[in-house]
């Protein structure tokens, strides 16, 4: 009777400990795949057609719809057209797709979207005239990067303007212009924005662990 006792007790005691490990286990993995993600603040900028203009709650929608969303805000100035996002994400160049077919499918239009504001990051809004095939777009989309300091550069034929993100500390929106315009073009700055590394705010109670679990439920 004792034996049996004590191969109980044994076989309760066995049974916590690989519970307590298994605990273990999941914990660490959870912290794994957490140190994994990094907390992105991602610029999207809209370019809407004429006859498709923007309805701001669709957008927001799509936009919270992404994988890892955390929250959004819409720069002042930009016509609802430039907003900040910040996600949780384990691969930008994921997040940039999943944004560009979310918004497109949803809101029937094309973004840029550039993962990774840094606190010296600024953008301008140039219109481009002269522009007559997509050829010139890829001239001008494949020219501007190589000025040191810019960052992102989508250009709309449509729309004739191009939207150049840049660091402010090694270029400006002045010498973009200009190098636009060596290339041919006639150009205007139409906006600049300067406020794209104020911090957004998460909501109240929410933590990267809270988001966490939503993405990969």
């Amino acid at each position: 009777m004792i034996n049996n006792v004590w191969a109980g007790h044994q076989l309760t005691t066995h049974r916590a400990r690989d519970t307590i490990l298994d605990s273990l286990a999941a914990s660490e993995s959870v912290r794994q795949a957490m140190d994994s993600l990094q907390t992105c603040k991602t610029l999207t900028y809209l370019f809407p057609t004429p006859e498709n203009t923007i309805d701001s709650a669709q957008v927001s929608q799509a936009l919270s719809s992404v994988n890892g969303y955390m929250s959004n805000e819409v720069i002042s100035g930009s016509n609802e057209r430039l907003i900040v996002c910040i996600y949780n994400i384990s691969s930008q160049e994921q997040l940039i797709e999943d944004i560009q077919t979310t918004v497109k499918s949803n809101c029937g239009f094309e973004v840029f979207v550039q993962p990774g504001i840094a606190n010296t990051s600024h953008a301008t809004l140039i219109q481009v005239e002269g522009m007559t095939c997509n050829s010139c777009v890829k001239l001008i989309q494949s020219t501007l990067p190589t000025r040191d300091g810019v960052t992102g550069v989508k250009v709309s034929l449509v729309n004739k303007e191009a939207f150049v993100v840049y660091d402010s500390l090694k270029t400006n929106a002045k010498d973009i212009s200009s190098d636009i315009y060596d290339m041919g073009f006639d150009t205007e700055i139409a906006a600049q924005f300067s406020s794209l590394s104020e911090p957004l705010q998460l909501p109240e109670g929410k933590s990267r662990l809270h988001y966490y679990i939503i993405v990969t439920m």
